[in-house]
């Protein structure tokens, strides 16, 4: 049962430590998110300073909102920043 709790424990400091480093990278790099703008999946992984591997995670887990169109996802500007604020709230 400890095996399972620290498991689960591990699991959530990954989550709040790549959720904590997104926001750094972000913030670090200063750059302005277009709310009406479309972005896909690079862009976005840009923006935030991180693999695109990460941002397609991140909308698989529904975390962020994107729509597959094609071989790729789009995302809205807006979309992005409201991520980033439930992160700044976190």
């Amino acid at each position: 049962m400890h095996i399972r709790s620290a498991i689960s424990l591990s699991a959530n400091l990954v989550e709040i430590i790549s959720g904590t480093m997104v926001m750094i990278n972000f913030f670090q790099k200063r750059q302005k998110i277009l709310p009406y703008k479309i972005y896909n999946s690079q862009e976005v992984a840009a923006l935030l300073g991180i693999e695109r591997v990460a941002v397609v995670k991140m909308i698989h887990d529904g975390r962020l909102q994107g729509t597959m169109i094609k071989k790729n996802y789009a995302i809205v500007g807006q979309r992005v920043i409201d991520f980033l604020s439930e992160k700044k709230a976190d």
